[in-house]
């Protein structure tokens, strides 16, 4: 490709490779070889042809004496070959000190020229490797500061980021404690709102109960005043009759009856409880009106509910039960007298009372 060059595209050639050095480019190792051998090829074509014999004489008789050659005289060796005849140019057999020192001083002049070339070359080599250094430590230097830079504007932005998400996180823990303390006071206006709903409900259960109660009072004083007066009217007209809701037990027998004898007696009730009894009870408001209940709680045992007050709608209450040798008992205390059936304890109870109870029997109240 070279030597299809003319001699002036070689020497624009060189020209632009030694600018690029100049310039601090870095030539690669063919375009280094392509400049030494242009810069030969532009020696050899200031040589006049004489000049070219000589040189190459003089590079072929070194060789033949086993001289070495440097790169740039093998180049001029092979440049000068080409142009100069081959039969112009053979080494004397024996030549005379005379004819050889026109040869050598035009090959050491061709050689000093190389040789200058040369050192020019790895001058301007050296040159453009030392500012191609400098252009890396500045490039470099000028990295790590674009580094540093970009490092801290990270620090800086994450440092804003950790900032803005503390402030965030402070914001989202004021309103939720402030959500909190909300909803604590609507629950507790709920609260008060129920309570206050509750209040006012049982208020209104308290009056209707006092009211219903009141009226239960009164229609049995009423009740028991009718039959009072019919009571008085009976017994003026000398026609006694017995009341139909109630009537006194009679004096037991000398025969000494078993309790379950005396369970099938209409005054004696199942197992009821103290309301149940008391409902009962309330529906005369007599005062010395009593039913008799099986016990809840005491087996064989037996509950004696007592109204002490006309006007009192909540009765008493009294256990019955045997002792250990089979006479029966109130609240534990003996009878003035050993009863074995419910029916003498009752009876004695009408006749003597005692005294754990607040009022005389007066009527039993019987179980329909």
């Amino acid at each position: 490709m070279v030597k299809a060059m003319s001699v002036q595209q070689q020497q624009q050639a060189l020209a632009i490779m030694k600018t690029a050095i100049q310039q601090g480019k870095q030539l690669t190792g063919q375009q280094q070889q392509l400049m030494v051998f242009l810069e030969v090829q532009a020696v050899v074509q200031q040589m006049s042809p004489d000049q070219r014999k000589q040189a190459l004489l003089m590079l072929k008789t070194a060789v033949s004496k086993g001289s070495p050659l440097n790169p740039q005289q093998t180049l001029l060796l092979s440049s000068l070959e080409e142009i100069v005849p081959s039969d112009a140019a053979q080494p004397p057999t024996s030549p005379s000190p005379a004819s050889d020192a026109p040869t050598t001083d035009l090959a050491a002049e061709a050689n000093a020229r190389a040789e200058e070339q040369e050192r020019v070359r790895q001058a301007e080599e050296k040159a453009a490797k030392a500012r191609a250094e400098a252009e890396e430590r500045a490039a470099r230097a000028k990295a790590e500061a674009d580094e540093k830079s970009r490092i801290a504007e990270e620090k800086a932005r994450v440092a804003a980021e950790a900032k803005a998400a503390k402030e965030r996180a402070a914001a989202e823990e004021r309103a939720e404690k402030q959500r909190l303390a909300e909803e604590k006071a609507r629950q507790a206006e709920e609260r008060a709102r129920q309570e206050a709903e509750a209040k006012a409900a049982k208020k209104r259960a308290d009056d209707e109960a006092k009211a219903a109660r009141d009226k239960a009072l009164a229609d049995a004083r009423a009740k028991a005043a009718e039959e009072k007066k019919a009571a008085i009217d009976a017994q003026k007209s000398g026609d006694r009759r017995a009341s139909t809701t109630s009537a006194p037990l009679k004096p037991a027998s000398n025969s000494k009856s078993s309790l379950n004898s005396d369970m099938p007696k209409p005054w004696i009730y199942g197992r009821l409880s103290r309301d149940e009894a008391r409902d009962i009870l309330t529906k005369h408001m007599v005062k010395g009106h009593f039913l008799v209940r099986q016990s809840n709680t005491i087996p064989g045992g037996f509950a004696l509910s007592l109204l002490v007050a006309a006007t009192d709608p909540e009765p008493e209450h009294h256990v019955l039960h045997p002792d250990d040798k089979g006479n029966y008992t109130i609240n534990g205390q003996s009878l003035g007298k050993a009863c074995t059936t419910i029916q003498e304890t009752i009876e004695y109870l009408i006749e003597h009372g005692h005294s754990g109870m607040s009022c005389r029997l007066t009527d039993v109240v019987y179980n329909k």
